[in-house]
């Protein structure tokens, strides 16, 4: 990977939110060139929204302090 790609890629890491990824993952699967891509950004989705729903029910059951 060259040091302009790293730099890109470090950028985006440090200045995007999930919220981001999501509207993305959105794009690739709602305007696809390849069924793969379609598939990916379906898992994606799904696998970001699990994670949020894992991440609320933690705060609201506050099963950390237990």
């Amino acid at each position: 990977m060259s040091l302009k790609s790293l730099e890109k890629r470090n950028f985006l890491l440090e200045n995007l939110d999930t919220r981001w990824l999501m509207a993305s993952a959105d794009t690739f699967a709602d305007y696809p060139n390849d069924n793969t891509i379609k598939s990916l950004s379906i898992a994606c989705i799904c696998w970001f929204n699990t994670v949020k729903t894992q991440e609320s029910e933690q705060f609201l059951t506050n099963t950390q302090s237990c």
